[in-house]
């Protein structure tokens, strides 16, 4: 977590456009791996830790109190509306918090917990348990995951964040080539 928070919610913008660019341009650079790759990856250290590194690429977007989880772009959206596109605003802003609430909370979710060996969430284990932090509880859970359901976990909460990111990313972009939101008066 930051300690350092955007001035305003257009910087916050800037910011989340700025990342969200930086990780699909290493998407596209660095071919992170498809799930069949996934499943196939215990003989192949790249396709390990391009995964590795994916998942921590992400964590960002999704980690509560980060400068630019997706609930804080729909909110820094909200606040940069211009008086005249506030309700299309909104809406944009109201459909990136339901894919966000969407990726938390779909099907994938109760498969995730049973790998978890526990824990509520295999994906956030991963993240906070082995790949950003090392918060024990966490971890060894992660201890007593197959390295194939690891992998699978770590595959499914990627992708459940990649969707919500390439969507928000698509209506950040609408907002400001249509005009309907501005940076602050200095």
């Amino acid at each position: 977590m930051s300690n350092s928070k955007p001035k305003n919610d257009w910087e916050t913008l800037e910011i989340f456009e700025a990342l969200a660019a930086e990780y699909f341009a290493a998407k596209a650079a660095l071919n992170f791996p498809s799930l069949r790759e996934v499943i196939a990856q215990e003989k192949d250290p790249r396709t390990y830790w391009l995964q590795q590194m994916q998942g921590m690429m992400l964590r960002k977007f999704f980690a509560d109190n980060d400068n630019v989880q997706l609930r804080a772009v729909a909110q820094a959206l909200r606040g940069c509306a211009v008086p005249s596109a506030i309700g299309d605003v909104d809406k944009v802003a109201g459909c990136i918090e339901w894919q966000f609430e969407q990726a938390e909370a779909d099907e994938t979710v109760s498969f995730k917990k049973l790998l978890s060996e526990g824990g509520q969430d295999a994906f956030k284990d991963l993240i906070y348990g082995r790949l950003l932090h090392a918060e024990a509880p966490r971890f060894r859970r992660t201890q007593l995951m197959q390295p194939h359901a690891r992998a699978v976990a770590l595959f499914i909460g990627t992708a459940d964040v990649q969707k919500t990111l390439q969507l928000a990313a698509h209506y950040v972009a609408l907002c400001r080539e249509n005009g309907w939101i501005a940076a602050p008066p200095e």
